[in-house]
């Protein structure tokens, strides 16, 4: 980030009362480190707040400071603003910056399933995964649902292969098999996946009758050790 951006970004930060005084460099967004004379550190960005800024604010600077924070700390319930911004906002970087914020999120969305989360965090997660997936935000109904399956003592697993083997996901992706399990390497993933693995699921999936459900619990098995990996080799390289 330049210097420019960074001081206005800051200057907006101020003004909203999103940061104490800034005694530390970096994004003024960034977790602040412990302060030598016993400050307490800014505290996190109120989203609801960010969201309004890049939904009304008439400055591009300061639009463009709410989509960067949105896209550093936001999760799925920040997606439909940042949509807004990415199709009709008057400014052109912002429109291309709310873009990669939206992929951000989901990136980092992809990784939420792969370790149990808190329980309080399980209903996000789950949010996170119809955005993914299905590419639609939660109903009335499907909230109610999801509860229930919590109360029951069911895991978040159960509800991911239910979404990936269901026939709203299955017409999303084309209906064929191939077109289908392309769509799991893409959603889940994060990949293409190379021609031999999509034909290596279709055996499988004939193998198994066609049993959508079963080849995604075989599949998510594999893809979370995947992930895994990927995520300590991402958390190694920082």
């Amino acid at each position: 980030m330049n210097t420019v951006r960074y001081e206005r970004m800051k200057t907006w930060a101020l003004a909203l009362g999103l940061l104490a005084i800034p005694t530390w460099g970096g994004s003024a967004w960034a977790q602040a480190p412990a302060d030598p004379y016993g400050r307490e550190p800014a505290p996190p960005p109120d989203l609801g707040q960010l969201t309004e800024v890049l939904r009304a604010d008439p400055t591009a600077s300061n639009r463009m400071g709410a989509v960067d924070a949105l896209g550093r700390h936001g999760d799925t319930g920040a997606i439909p603003a940042l949509a807004q911004a990415a199709a009709f906002d008057p400014d052109r970087n912002v429109r291309i910056a709310a873009g990669d914020a939206i992929a951000a999120i989901r990136g980092q969305n992809r990784f939420n399933w792969v370790r149990p989360p808190a329980p309080e965090r399980r209903m996000d997660v789950v949010r996170g995964m119809y955005e993914s997936y299905l590419r639609r935000e939660m109903s009335e109904d499907d909230i109610r649902s999801t509860r229930d399956i919590f109360r029951q003592g069911r895991s978040i697993d159960s509800i991911q292969e239910g979404l990936l083997s269901g026939d709203e996901y299955s017409r999303l992706a084309g209906a064929r098999p191939a077109t289908w399990i392309a769509s799991l390497y893409n959603d889940v993933l994060g990949r293409p996946a190379a021609p031999r693995e999509v034909a290596a699921l279709v055996r499988r999936y004939r193998e198994i009758n066609g049993n959508r459900q079963g080849l995604v619990a075989e599949f998510l098995r594999n893809a979370q050790t995947e992930l895994r990996d990927r995520q300590d080799r991402e958390r190694a390289a920082r």
